[in-house]
């Protein structure tokens, strides 16, 4: 008895060990925008992909970005447009400039079907108009309290020759808890937070995200309940 009760006790602290290096790696990859060490690569001509034990993160060559997602999400990296005097002129002749369709794609918030769908100038601004105010919310965890993490929120910037959502030192810190975009937010001033509030999008982010990309996202309705 006292055999078994020893093996299971090892067991039990080996299962430990393992989860926590899992968690660890998926913190660092999610964190440091690197890919997990403990996965498989898979080479593709467009990304490549890691396949984590429980997650897989694509390197989207592109971009240069790595994204996370479970075993049933797809992720579509942009395509390498060219660029005419500042714009893309997509198949339906409507002009994208480049900080726009940066916004639109970096995220694989909208596919490059659909970018070649756009038929008009309000397309394309509905469709910032997701990309927008969905960016706004992505946030960076700073520390980690009990109920509670103290983040910063992204600001979409150029960088270099391209334009993308950075963490910019000067950038305020909240205190945000929740999950599954359930999210309650509060201005982090003298160490302590403020009244929490939800975070909810405008009534036309609602109306429209739908036709993009996100209507796929997990839990992603509760940004307008």
């Amino acid at each position: 008895m006292k055999k078994l009760v020893k093996i299971l006790i090892i067991i039990f602290i080996t299962l430990i060990v393992i989860f926590s290096i899992i968690y660890i790696d998926y913190f660092n990859s999610k964190t440091n925008n690197t890919n997990p060490k403990l996965s498989v690569k898979v080479e593709n001509e467009n990304y490549i992909l890691y396949k984590a034990i429980f997650y897989k993160v694509y390197y989207c060559k592109t971009n240069k970005k790595y994204v996370i997602a479970d075993y049933d999400e797809e992720v579509v990296c942009p395509n390498n447009y060219e660029y005419k005097d500042g714009y893309y002129t997509n198949r339906e002749g409507v002009k994208i400039s480049k900080d726009k369709l940066q916004l639109l794609t970096n995220d694989g918030v909208y596919t490059a079907e659909m970018i070649e769908n756009f038929k008009t100038d309000k397309d394309v601004n509905n469709a910032l108009i997701v990309a927008s105010e969905f960016g706004n919310i992505r946030f960076k965890i700073i520390d980690e309290e009990e109920d509670y993490n103290i983040v910063k929120f992204a600001s979409f910037e150029k960088v270099k020759e391209n334009y993308d959502w950075v963490y910019l030192e000067e950038n305020e810190e909240y205190c945000l808890k929740g999950e599954n975009y359930n999210y309650q937010k509060s201005k982090y001033d003298n160490e302590k937070c403020g009244k929490f509030e939800k975070i909810k999008m405008s009534e036309e982010w609602c109306n429209l995200y739908k036709n993009s990309t996100l209507v796929y996202v997990k839990g992603i309705e509760n940004l307008c309940k």
